[in-house]
């Protein structure tokens, strides 16, 4: 297995532990991140309102849309300390919203990440925006793939 390959196994695997969620609601980025939170499957030793806090006081400092519909809240702070509990949620909401994307498309599509240390945060984070530029990640995320889906469009990344 090539490095590559292997941090493409891991963000598989992260996003499998989040889940793959459908239908959030919200007209404003604070409603939707409280949804968000109360929704995905979070470890034991985190609550869904510090979540929502720590998510709606980051996307206070800047907006976590990156372009194409695609958006990546997180906390502002590491909220969990265990690698094993390190995941990813994909959200996608009920309507797409205008979030200051640096494209101006609205957004549809949300990968909640929660990551254990500012290192692995950024490695994850590195590893899902080479994922959005490849063309078939983008067309298969139009079509809100289901987790399955998903995944087999992710292990055929070169």
């Amino acid at each position: 297995m090539t490095i590559e390959e292997k941090k493409l196994s891991d963000i598989i695997e992260k996003i499998e532990r989040g889940g793959v969620f459908y239908h959030i609601r919200g007209t404003k980025i604070t409603e939707i991140l409280k949804n968000i939170a109360f929704t995905i499957n979070l470890p034991d030793s985190l609550s869904p309102e510090t979540l929502a806090a720590s998510m709606i006081e980051r996307e206070e400092v800047m907006t976590t849309a990156i372009g194409d519909g695609i958006s990546l809240p997180h906390p502002r702070n590491t909220l969990i300390s265990d690698v094993k509990d390190e995941r990813i949620a994909v959200c996608y909401l009920e309507e797409p919203v205008p979030l200051d994307a640096p494209d101006a498309k609205f957004v549809y599509v949300m990968f909640v990440v929660l990551s254990s240390s500012l290192g692995n945060h950024l490695q994850i984070l590195s590893q899902l925006t080479y994922l959005f530029q490849q063309k078939e990640i983008q067309d298969v995320l139009k079509d809100k793939p289901d987790m399955e889906s998903l995944v087999s469009a992710i292990r055929k990344v070169k």
